[in-house]
């Protein structure tokens, strides 16, 4: 009889969950430029092993990508660049990362959304306004890795 008890309530609360707990994460990566005349932004999601390429011109809080998927040679590429994001830029609490885009220059862009949480930095990509030598490396491969998409 317990055990009939327990999976009753295991099913019950299972279908009161809300969508949300189910919705998969993701990790976008790419650059911007607020200073340029065309196309300035150069965003890819990573969402359920699939890669998509952004359908903007500009960075905005509401970004949009293809809903066709891109060939999935970089694949290995990319989930190192999600699984190596360094302690230095998941610490930081601020949406800036040094000065991005003050140069006029390419600026870095990283979004995640981890368990409902979405977390944003924009990155210098001077590397010697950046303290932390691992941050240093991974912005190198970042950068390598969207002139590779």
């Amino acid at each position: 009889m317990q055990k009939l008890f327990v999976i009753f309530s295991f099913l019950f609360l299972a279908s009161c969950g809300t969508q949300e707990l189910f919705q998969p994460d993701y990790f976008i990566f790419g650059k911007y430029n607020f200073s340029c005349q065309k196309d300035c932004t150069k965003l890819i999601k990573y969402e359920n092993n699939n890669l998509y390429l952004d359908n903007v011109t500009y960075l905005s809080e509401e970004n949009y990508f293809n809903t066709s998927s891109l060939p999935l040679t970089n694949l290995t590429r990319v989930r190192w660049l999600e699984n190596n994001l360094t302690s230095f830029i998941q610490n930081n609490s601020s949406l800036n990362i040094g000065c991005p885009n003050c140069a006029k220059d390419d600026a870095l862009y990283i979004e995640t959304r981890r368990n409902g949480v979405i977390r944003k930095w924009r990155i210098e990509p001077n590397k010697s306004k950046i303290s932390d030598i691992p941050t240093q490396k991974y912005i190198d491969s970042l950068g390598k890795i969207i002139l590779a998409m």
